[in-house]
């Protein structure tokens, strides 16, 4: 070593580099010192174990200064949050003593990019590895049982996962978020899983688990014996335009399509019995819920069928296009973030013999008048006074509203729900009905004046 893999300082056989003072020796191979001898074994395991606190042969907590991390032979677990957000660690290397990796162990190491799996692995735990920077390929030990729930989700670099006979669960939105994650391919012999053209399914091909979300096709047909889709399995594909939907499917989570920002349409088979399509919108079979509006759909103009008495939750989510949502009198229930993040919506027009929603220049209420349900986001208008009688400001209702800058609400608001004002980034003053400014503490954005009226 000649230079400091920090500062680039000229070093010799320093220990410690003169320029930054960091420890050289962590940037060494486990047998090398800068004397050019040898570490004895217990030199070695010093100074290794002096980077963590370590229980019952445990890593409970990492002490060191990042880079590239040996774990020691002995350990047989590294804890939930061992690693948790630690940016300045690029690679870690497990011995075979260890057998599981905790809950949110490595979570949002977002330098991480190379990892060492022990042999005899054989669990990993929930986002134990979400955010982590993995590129190019991940092949798991042929040991491994558990895969945990979002373990690597959001894996930017994350390009293909070869999963193998041995494992027994995947848990929900293992693989989900992982951007260049073009395939999972599931080893033959498989008891639990299966794949088929890089998309994950249980054994028996009937649930579709993950269609990864680096696939580059654009039309993507589920396979007909398929009857259950799982909840994210499509969420956050930026390419599929296009899904068709078989005869069997029966169970769609609402959340596995959430995020599709290239979907256009989907097409459902006529023979489906729980499911239907018009116009690329999803429906159920007898038309009496509207389920999903795809993100890239092509109309500005959702006219919500006569039938209709249900809009699900999540409905709508970031219908980029959408402009105009016209509810007619059946419509009972307009479920939670049903048109989050539309973000060019600019009015909601409700038939006025609607006995259970009202609109008012184009702001979605409860018949009462008592509650604000949805501030369409893309509304032009800078200002807004919410009208007397309101005493419920719902869920999100405003949020993504980035053209509004002041907001004054009236007397006798009794309840704002979370995140009514997020992304309103904008507002820069609002008027509240209380002397108690501390009420409102953390419901407008932070650069946002809060004064009583």
């Amino acid at each position: 070593m000649k230079f400091c893999p920090e500062c680039g300082a000229k070093i010799k056989n320093e220990t410690y580099c003169p320029g930054c003072g960091i420890d050289l020796t962590r940037f060494l191979a486990p047998n090398e010192m800068p004397e050019g001898r040898e570490m004895t074994p217990r030199e070695r395991r010093e100074r290794i174990l002096a980077d963590f606190e370590v229980k019952d042969h445990a890593i409970v907590r990492y002490l060191g200064k990042g880079g590239r991390v040996i774990i020691p032979e002995g350990i047989n677990a590294i804890r939930e949050n061992a690693f948790y957000r630690c940016g300045v660690v690029n690679e870690v290397i497990l011995p075979a003593s260890v057998r599981e990796i905790g809950d949110r162990a490595f979570y949002d190491c977002v330098g991480l990019d190379k990892i060492t799996l022990s042999e005899d692995l054989e669990a990993i735990g929930e986002q134990a590895f979400e955010g982590c920077a993995f590129a190019g390929k991940i092949t798991f030990p042929e040991k491994l049982k558990v895969i945990g729930a979002g373990a690597f989700e959001s894996c930017f670099a994350l390009e293909e996962a070869h999963i193998p006979a041995s494992v027994k669960s995947i848990g929900s939105a293992a693989f989900s978020s992982c951007k260049k994650l073009r395939e999972i391919q599931v080893e033959k012999g498989s008891e639990t899983y299966s794949s088929a053209d890089g998309v994950l399914f249980d054994k028996a091909g009937e649930t579709l688990l993950c269609y990864p979300a680096g696939k580059e096709e654009t039309v993507y047909r589920v396979p007909d014996k398929v009857k259950r889709i799982g909840e994210t399995a499509f969420y956050e594909n930026e390419n599929l335009e296009t899904i068709f939907i078989g005869r069997r499917a029966v169970s769609i989570q609402p959340t596995s399509l959430l995020m599709m920002k290239a979907l256009k349409r989907i097409k459902v088979s006529p023979f489906n019995p729980e499911y239907a399509e018009e116009r690329g919108v999803l429906y159920r079979k007898d038309k009496t819920a509207l389920l999903c509006v795809p993100p890239a759909y092509k109309e500005s103009v959702l006219d919500v069928p006569y039938a209709v008495t249900e809009i699900a939750d999540n409905a709508a989510v970031s219908a980029a296009g959408l402009r105009e949502v016209r509810l007619h009198g059946n419509v009972k229930k307009v479920g939670y973030n049903a048109f989050y993040g539309c973000t060019a919506l600019t009015k909601i027009v409700v038939d006025e013999e609607n006995p259970y929603f009202a609109s008012e220049e184009g702001v979605l209420y409860n018949k009462a008048g008592t509650a604000i349900l949805c501030y369409p986001a893309g509304r032009e208008k800078t200002y807004y006074e919410v009208p007397e009688g309101v005493k419920r400001i719902g869920k999100t209702a405003f949020a993504f509203a980035r053209n509004l800058t002041g907001v004054i609400l009236p007397d006798g608001v009794e309840s704002v729900g979370e995140y009514a004002f997020y992304r309103c980034d904008n507002l820069s003053y609002a008027y509240v009905p209380t002397k108690d400014l501390n009420a409102y503490r953390g419901v407008f954005p932070p650069a946002c004046v809060v004064t009583d009226k």
